[in-house]
């Protein structure tokens, strides 16, 4: 699918690109966690959890660690 190859590379572009921006990791990791495709998703988010840590964000790191756990229950 056209949509989903396009998301895909943007989500590569700012995981690589911009490695501090923490909505990514969320946004994406949920895309992937959609998607099935749940290791990555997974790698994405204990990705998310080392950057929003390394940052002091308690808030973001709650949310991708959630996240983390319902991809690691539905894999």
């Amino acid at each position: 699918n056209l949509q989903d190859s396009t998301c895909e590379s943007y989500f590569e572009t700012l995981l690589n690109d911009f490695e501090d921006y923490l909505p990514t990791y969320y946004i994406s990791g949920e895309y992937y966690y959609n998607q099935e495709q749940y290791e990555k998703a997974m790698s994405i988010l204990q990705k998310g959890l080392t950057v929003a840590e390394k940052a002091g964000n308690t808030k973001t790191y709650n949310e991708i660690k959630n996240l983390l756990v319902n991809v690691e229950m539905e894999s």
